[in-house]
Parts: structure tokens; C-alpha cells; sequence
């Protein structure tokens, strides 16, 4: 609604900025439901996939090493699953 969500074109992470206003218009319309609400800061919240770092925080700190982090030349261009998530 108020156009807050981006997608960097480089690596196609999909973010949201500061001009989020909690109208939670993205976190409705979503198809992946990859958008949550913060209830206590009132805004639209998305993993940004640690952008700034070289890998993921969750990676990082993984206990049983189940999530791996690796960078891939095979990987789809167009999402797996481009439908609805709500009939």
C-alpha cells in the first residue's frame, strides 16, 4: 500500500524498508506467507536472509547442523509454487 517492499535486483532477496506502516496489507496478500507482524513495534516483519552477513544467523547458530546455507547455480528462476496459500 505504501510501497515499502523491494526486491534487490542482484540477489532477488525481497525486503522491506522503513517506510512500513503496519498497515499489514503485504502480510494479507502474500502468497508464500513469508510476512509477519511485530505486534509490539507495529510493522510487517520478512526474513532478509541475513543480507549483510555471509551467511544466515539461523545457519550460524544451528545446534544439529540441519540448516546449511549454500549458494547454488542450478537453482529455479521462478519460485517452485506460484499459487495462492489460501483457497
Amino acid at each position: 500500500m505504501v510501497g515499502c517492499i523491494e526486491e534487490d535486483e542482484g540477489t532477488g532477496i525481497i525486503t522491506n524498508d522503513d517506510r512500513c506502516v503496519g498497515c499489514w496489507m503485504c502480510v494479507m496478500v502474500c502468497p508464500y506467507g513469508g510476512m509477519m507482524r511485530d505486534l509490539f513495534k507495529q510493522l510487517a516483519i520478512k526474513c532478509d536472509q541475513c543480507k549483510d552477513l555471509s551467511r544466515p544467523v539461523c545457519v550460524a547458530v544451528c545446534p544439529t547442523g540441519a540448516l546449511v546455507y549454500e549458494e547454488r547455480e542450478d537453482a529455479r528462476a521462478e519460485p517452485f509454487f506460484v499459487g495462492p496459500t489460501v483457497a
